[in-house]
């Protein structure tokens, strides 16, 4: 797949991250002479690849897979009652055992004991391409200092084919940040990183491999339902909605009226 790098303008911050290229070609090639490895050793780049799963044990290693020019590899799990750990330390990963305590808090938790400047957030159904890993290399290695992260386009193959419409393509969202500007946010599952400074895009895209058949991805909203409603009952939203009419208004919009 062609690594593409973004041209359009900035969109709610989102800034275009083709020009921090361009010029930096020579200066590149420059480094690269100077700090070039020793035969056979292949330099890493600043950066810890976070991975948070659970029961992932057919997934985990392709996953992993495509990280490896990741300085570190955390993989955090919350609970596998499968093989999944034992293949994440198979390829080197270090990881921590850690008991589910919801999306957001676990993506949390992983990004505070990552110890790279960098954090790349990957979850277990995703792929890192050699071009997305190439592009992300170039980026850490020549982006100014008051760039906080990089927006990553997403790809999803569904029913055979690859889904460019529907919103799931690009649907950019910042993955690779600096770890010392941002944080995890939003309401489970409707996890997000929040970050703090510029961000900006890349069109190579992350594959996303989120359903395997139609049947697999109702099963997966139903799941994600679940989680949103026990969410939200946590947080006293039934009790605040009914309160403020919020059921009643549903109703008459529903009519066409306006209450």
């Amino acid at each position: 797949m062609k690594s593409i790098l973004c041209s359009q303008p900035p969109v709610g911050g989102i800034e275009d991250a083709a020009r921090l290229h361009q010029d930096d070609i020579e200066h590149k090639r420059a480094r690269k002479e100077r700090g070039k490895a020793a035969p056979g050793l292949v330099p890493r780049a600043e950066v810890t690849c976070a991975v948070v799963c659970q029961d992932e044990a057919a997934k985990i290693g392709a996953c992993l897979a495509g990280v490896g020019w990741c300085a570190e590899v955390l993989v955090v799990d919350g609970g596998s009652r499968d093989d999944t750990v034992d293949l994440a330390r198979a390829t080197g990963a270090r990881v921590i055992e850690h008991a589910w305590p919801g999306y957001r808090a676990q993506k949390q938790f992983a990004f505070d004991h990552a110890t790279m400047p960098w954090v790349l957030s990957v979850d277990a159904d995703e792929r890192v391409t050699p071009e997305l890993g190439q592009a992300l290399q170039r980026l850490v290695g020549v982006v100014p200092g008051d760039v906080s992260g990089v927006a990553i386009a997403r790809l999803v193959p569904y029913l055979g084919r690859w889904w460019f419409r529907g919103g799931w393509y690009p649907r950019h969202m910042p993955r690779l940040v600096r770890r010392d500007r941002a944080r995890w946010g939003g309401v489970d599952p409707h996890d997000k990183l929040e970050v703090s400074g510029r961000v900006v895009r890349l069109h190579t895209p992350l594959l996303h491999y989120t359903y395997a058949s139609m049947a697999d991805h109702v099963r997966s909203v139903g799941r994600l339902t679940a989680t949103a409603v026990r969410q939200l009952t946590q947080q006293g939203f039934t009790k605040a909605f009914n309160l403020r009419g919020g059921f009643a208004g549903w109703r008459a919009r529903g009519l066409g009226v306006e209450p």
